[in-house]
């Protein structure tokens, strides 16, 4: 499932699936958290973070990368003294609450503005101050001490960012 259709099917599935499921609290916290991640499209990120040293909640054993990243772009807050409650049945009041922080996530504009500079994009390279970052293309940003700042295009200093061979 793509993360646009999530906004979708989420309603329906809090009707269908948690209501049922909270009378015989099949369903918990953090394996709903796991599920939005997941159908978020970071589940292979999620599968990454097994070790954060920052973890904030105390109670959580499984499902940690999912509810890391769920806590940092700020879909779960977690009940206080950090706590999280992972094995706790998820109500449809909270699977609500979820469902319309991530409708908020997906809905905001992006202020952040990265330009990828190319050979060429140098008629545009006026825009550059005004992006948040850059990368360029074939090349390493280098710091030579009698020049100063420099792109390296080429194969000088053993440069690895070479533009390939027929291109």
């Amino acid at each position: 499932m793509k993360f646009r259709n999530f906004c979708v099917v989420l309603p329906i599935l809090i009707a269908l699936f948690v209501k049922p499921v909270l009378a015989d609290e099949g369903m918990t916290r953090a394996q709903f958290v796991a599920a939005a991640i997941f159908d978020l499209g970071y589940g292979d990120l999620a599968a990454q973070v097994v070790n954060f040293e920052n973890m904030p909640f105390y109670d959580v054993e499984h499902y940690k990368g999912y509810i890391i990243i769920a806590y940092h772009i700020g879909i779960i807050n977690g009940i206080g003294d950090g706590l999280f409650a992972p094995d706790a049945p998820i109500t449809t009041e909270q699977a609500a609450i979820i469902q319309s922080r991530i409708e908020t996530r997906l809905a905001a504009p992006l202020h952040f503005v990265h330009g990828f500079y190319a050979f060429g994009a140098f008629a545009q390279r006026h825009l550059i101050p005004d992006m948040d970052a850059v990368s360029f293309g074939w090349s390493a940003l280098e710091w030579d001490g009698a020049g100063g700042l420099r792109l390296n295009t080429g194969a000088l200093g053993g440069n690895p960012w070479v533009i390939p061979d027929g291109y």
